[in-house]
């Protein structure tokens, strides 16, 4: 029976089996939860947007091109319609494949059924996507994917024609609305447009109108929802179509959608219809010449020229509306001449507004003196402006692993934080702060606190997405941070839901079968057969749980609650408690190595550690404490504070992580030092400076005690002496979000009672076998006079003669912040280098 035994159950057995359901309630896939949070509405609505939106399908340079143009072709053919006037053979060649994209001619040729199929069939795959969507938002809700194909068909479909089509599919739903409205003869008003023997107010065609207006409004809401959730939010991104805020993006796909619109309602009156084409273009025109939405400047280029063409042809269109026919063969030539020199003045046009943050705004941050207040050098009136400034700073460095270059960085925080000073309370400011820290200085904890704080500043909905998006990846950087591939991906996530499910059924099985078999023992009379059967269900349960458990840890071997399942099967179904406490023992392993990756991620990753390292087995048997420069629940501070006299004080040395070996050389329980201010294990009055330490070094960017090996003394949590030898690095970030990491190695202890002193006389800390000579508790001789303890005059003397030689005591640098005293000229005591330092000592003649 595959190693199953029913012969031992006993009482264990029925806890076994009384833990069926109580295992399919613990473990369910609904329970991983670190995944996802939430069951709200608004958080299946952007669980749809980012599970669509996370991954980009196509990002290379053809197909932005691509994009581009036929974005531009779409747009140009409704200005440009033969219809209006303009000398065009609308029955040529050449033009019948141009204005393809547009449908209208070609709809009208293929007959009224055939454009009812066409229009019904994408009405139905519109009806799949919107269900498909309430589907991923439920899903998400629930934290449970049963499929992946969905997620694949919205990806697509929302790529093609939510962003990439768009015009052309609003132009083929409002085919059934082109109805002739306005300055036509009678007998063709109300007729439409391609299909000029169809009545619109007729049944059934009416039916036909008003399914493509409910269409049409599924289609807006979808498409708006898909083009705002496309931001980027990675200042360092290469995605050449990335934007930062998409509220421009938005508000375009609105306008062009009401230029569609025009085009089909107003199609008949050319006058009104050229005054809202040279609007809405215009204004298209503008904000995207002001906010300059993508990331890469030659995207800019390229859609500024566009939008410049198109609008030179609609300013073109008036006279042709307004003038005599007799015009239009002119006007046609002028906008066939004069396309190419609109595109670049629109081309120039962007450039000129990127250069006047390149060269001007950046430029007076770079060549600003040392602590002149922000606002004196350039005051922001948005926070769309600060990230255009920040994008001008991007410089790539020319090595091989194309990094930034630590000049761009130095110039993009500081024109940050000059943001972060004037915008203190705008939500926008706050995430492009909070994205800078997390993909550019590598500060994660910072970067989601500051998250923290975005939600409170009334954030829109926007901001809400950007804000949820950026949880997201970091929920699921901590995730997946045990598994082979990083950073789990939601279609990998759905298979392990899947294949979790798998073993939860076959180990319920397995557990079912075996209670039968108890259940049928119970019985007065039992049949042999009926003994049989249940013995060879049982068989082939554990043999199926078996293969499952096998199949799905060749996959998913690095997680920990699959590998301590298979443990549990083990023990409870196979009862192999031996074989169970092996699997027990890696999935302790996982779960730990899982527990210093999310702690990696807080700090910023492994890769800044010294000596190259770049994993949690790297610190392996090595007491390490990491500790921040300032306390991530603060909020930097800025000069509007400073100048208001309402700057708070920071907590700077706050402890981020320490190492299981650090715990034990301090005497605390795992995970007890997190949170904590390191001056607890610093003897006084060092640890009590330490926060002034760390601000000089923020201020000055040096640091007496880095990178070298300083013998000093730890305080452990029996506020007992421990000499040690600390070496402190510096992992990751800049300035304020800096993070160090300190490497204690104990010291061999003296064969002499030692006492520890400045060179002030004043007692820093003395070890056990010293206090215990002279009756003191550790903590009692701490901060006591050394010559106060001496008997004669003559000792004293001969005291101040020695501290004068060994010590040198605590500088002072210029404008009284505390400078880190030399610890190498330290020294220890041992009795008898003090002749009768024993007399006058409390509890001496005890």
């Amino acid at each position: 029976m595959s190693g199953a035994s029913v012969s031992s159950l006993g009482s264990g057995g029925g806890s076994s089996i009384v833990d069926a359901p109580q295992l399919n309630n613990a473990l369910s896939p609904g329970d991983e939860g670190d995944l996802f949070e939430a069951h709200t509405l608004q958080v299946g609505f952007f669980g749809v947007l980012y599970t669509v939106s996370k991954e980009k399908q196509l990002t290379s340079t053809q197909f932005t091109a691509f994009r581009l143009f036929l974005d531009f072709l779409q747009l140009w053919l409704l200005v440009v319609n033969p219809a209006y006037g303009w000398d065009i053979d609308a029955d040529s060649t050449w033009w019948k494949v141009i204005s393809f994209v547009q449908l209208n001619s070609f709809l009208g040729d293929m007959g009224y059924r055939f454009f009812l199929a066409v229009l019904y069939v994408f009405i139905g795959l519109l009806a799949v996507n919107v269900a498909f969507s309430v589907w991923v938002a439920r899903s998400f809700s629930q934290n449970r994917f049963e499929y992946v194909w969905p997620i694949q068909f919205l990806r697509w479909f929302g790529l093609i024609f939510y962003q990439v089509l768009d015009i052309a599919t609003l132009t083929l739903l409002l085919v059934t609305l082109d109805c002739n409205y306005f300055n036509v003869p009678q007998s063709l008003r109300f007729h439409n447009q391609e299909f000029p023997d169809v009545y619109c107010w007729s049944m059934p065609h009416l039916a036909h109108a008003a399914v493509s207006v409910l269409s049409i409004v599924a289609f807006v809401v979808m498409a708006t929802a898909m083009v705002c959730s496309e931001m980027d939010l990675n200042p360092l991104t290469r995605n050449y179509l990335a934007v930062p805020h998409t509220g421009v993006e938005a508000l375009g796909f609105g306008l062009k959608t009401l230029l569609t619109a025009a085009s089909v309602f107003l199609s008949t009156s050319t006058k009104v219809l050229s005054l809202v084409y040279l609007a809405f273009l215009g204004l298209l025109l503008y904000k995207n010449l002001k906010w300059i939405p993508f990331t890469y400047s030659a995207v800019n280029y390229l859609r500024c020229a566009s939008y410049t063409c198109v609008l030179y042809c609609a300013v073109l269109l008036v006279p042709l509306a307004y003038g005599p026919s007799g015009l239009a063969k002119d006007l046609t030539l002028a906008m066939w001449a004069g396309m190419a020199p609109a595109a670049v003045v629109g081309a120039l046009a962007c450039h000129l507004r990127l250069r006047h943050f390149s060269a001007h705004i950046v430029g007076l941050f770079r060549d600003a003196s040392p602590g002149t207040p922000a606002k004196r050098i350039h005051r922001f009136k948005d926070a769309r402006e600060v990230e255009i400034a920040v994008r001008c700073c991007r410089q790539w460095a020319e090595r091989a692993d194309e990094q930034p270059e630590p000049q761009a960085v130095e110039l993009s925080e500081i024109v940050i934080k000059a943001g972060i000073t004037q915008l203190p309370h705008d939500p926008r400011m706050i995430i492009l702060s909070s994205s800078f820290l997390i993909d550019v200085q590598g500060s994660y904890q910072s970067g989601y606190t500051q998250l923290q704080a975005a939600k409170k500043a009334s954030p829109g909905l926007l901001e809400k997405f950007a804000i949820f998006s950026r949880e997201q990846e970091h929920t699921q950087k901590a995730s997946g941070a045990g598994g082979s591939q990083g950073a789990v991906d939601l279609v990998s996530y759905v298979e392990f839901q899947r294949n979790h499910r798998l073993v939860l059924r076959a180990h319920r099985e397995a557990l079912l079968a075996m209670r039968a078999f108890w259940q049928l023992l119970l019985r007065t009379n039992i049949a042999f057969t009926s003994l049989t059967k249940a013995l060879h269900r049982i068989e082939v349960s554990v043999k199926a749980a078996e293969r499952a458990y096998r199949m799905v840890l060749s996959r998913h071997a690095s997680n920990a609650r699959l590998v301590r399942l298979y443990g549990k099967f083990l023990e409870t179904v196979k009862f192999d408690p031996w074989a169970a406490a092996k699997w027990y023992t890696e999935a302790d392993r996982l779960e730990e190595e899982a527990e210093h990756t999310k702690e990696a991620l807080q700090i910023g990753g492994w890769d800044g550690l010294p000596g190259g390292g770049h994993s949690a087995s790297d610190l392996e048997g090595v007491a390490a404490v990491f500790i921040n420069a300032q306390d991530a629940h603060q909020q930097p501070r800025g000069d509007r504070a400073a100048a208001a006299g309402t700057e708070k004080p920071v907590s700077e040395g706050t402890i981020q992580m320490a190492t299981p070996e650090a715990h034990v050389l301090l005497g605390y329980a795992k995970n007890e030092l997190k949170g904590k201010d390191v001056g607890i294990i610093m003897p006084p009055p060092f640890g009590d400076r330490h926060s002034a330490y760390v601000r000089n070094y923020i201020q000055t960017g040096t640091g007496a005690v880095l990178d070298r090996p300083v013998d000093f003394i730890a305080v452990t949590k029996s506020r007992q002496v421990l000499p040690v030898r600390i070496t402190v690095s510096k992992v990751t970030g800049l300035n304020e979000d800096s993070v160090f990491m300190g490497t204690l190695e104990p010291l061999p202890a003296s064969p002499d009672a030692c006492c520890w002193v400045l060179g002030t006389g004043t007692v820093v800390a003395a070890d056990q076998r010293l206090c215990d000579w002279l009756g003191f508790n550790p903590g009692e001789i701490a901060g006591a006079v050394l010559e106060e303890l001496v008997a004669t005059d003559e000792q004293r003397a001969m005291l101040r003669s020695v501290l004068k030689t060994l010590t040198t005591g605590i500088r002072t640098v210029p404008g009284g912040a505390p400078k880190t005293p030399n610890l190498q000229s330290r020294r220890s005591f041992a009795i008898g280098d003090v002749g009768g330092f024993m007399a006058a000592v409390r509890g001496l003649n005890r």
